[in-house]
């Protein structure tokens, strides 16, 4: 009879040797010292738990705001005008409809990919790299620049975030570039009305597509906004900049609380709390 082929052990079946684990010492302090390492921890894990909910406030605060000095929207119970959008921009830009090639290294010259445009913000954080040529070449049209608005035309549909960089940037694909007539209509009123249940409604009405819904380029260019006032958009973009600038303070603050969590930890673990 024929023996039967030996099993072959992938390095993902390998296991450590029980007599090394049987071995293995572990630092364990007295209870005492292990309730107090525990009290420190958890005093320290409060805070992160308190900020965080302090940041979640200040970030809906913005758009409670609107909602106070707008009214609804879709009811449009104040009575506002109601406009085009590209009668409010004095700019309306569609991307390059294909991918840029990418730089080899990093370089001055980023693009805004969908995947950093969320909650009304554009992240640039994470971006990717093209040479000075492929910039130039992408924002033939127009260049992104502080204060415009980017909106993501699919995957997904309606996400929305204002510029705040003066960084060399350029539209990735399925991106939309709004850039707002400051005598008819300001930049954070505007964002504020794309975050808004009215916009969101338009997203639905126009998104086609049956498994990955899409924005088609004439529904970005014709959606319909309610118009205040522009003295009481300046107000409200005032008390929103401050926000923002809260904001920011306390997602800096929250970086630290979570760093000096880990060095907690890190500490305590060797024996140094």
């Amino acid at each position: 009879a024929r023996s039967a082929p030996k099993r072959r052990v992938s390095n993902y079946q390998r296991r450590v040797p029980r007599a090394f684990l049987e071995a293995l010492e572990i630092p364990l302090p007295p209870p005492d010292e292990q309730r107090r390492i525990a009290a420190i921890l958890d005093q320290a894990d409060e805070l992160r738990r308190k900020r965080r909910e302090a940041l979640d406030i200040v970030a809906s605060l913005g758009d409670r705001l609107f909602s106070t000095l707008f009214g609804d929207l879709v009811q449009n119970d104040h009575d506002r005008p109601t406009a085009n959008i590209d009668d409010v921009c004095n700019l309306i830009v569609d991307c390059v409809n294909r991918t840029a090639p990418l730089a080899t290294t990093g370089t001055d010259f980023k693009m805004i990919r969908t995947t950093n445009v969320r909650l009304g913000r554009v992240d640039l954080s994470s971006t990717r790299f093209v040479t000075k040529d492929t910039f130039q070449r992408w924002n033939r049209r127009a260049t992104p620049g502080r204060g415009d608005i980017i909106l993501t035309r699919e995957a997904p549909v309606g996400e929305v975030g204002i510029l705040q960089s003066d960084e060399n940037v350029f539209l990735g694909q399925r991106l939309m570039l709004y850039r707002t007539d400051v005598k008819r209509c300001l930049p954070e009123f505007l964002l504020y009305e794309f975050l808004n249940k009215f916009f969101k409604e338009q997203f639905r009405l126009h998104s086609s597509g049956s498994t990955v819904k899409h924005l088609p380029l004439p529904a970005c260019r014709s959606f319909k906004v309610r118009l205040p006032p522009l003295k009481l958009q300046a107000e409200f973009s005032k008390q929103v900049q401050c926000l923002d600038r809260t904001r920011s303070q306390s997602e800096r603050s929250m970086l630290e609380l979570d760093a000096l969590f880990v060095a907690l930890q890190h500490r305590a673990f060797r024996g140094e709390l």
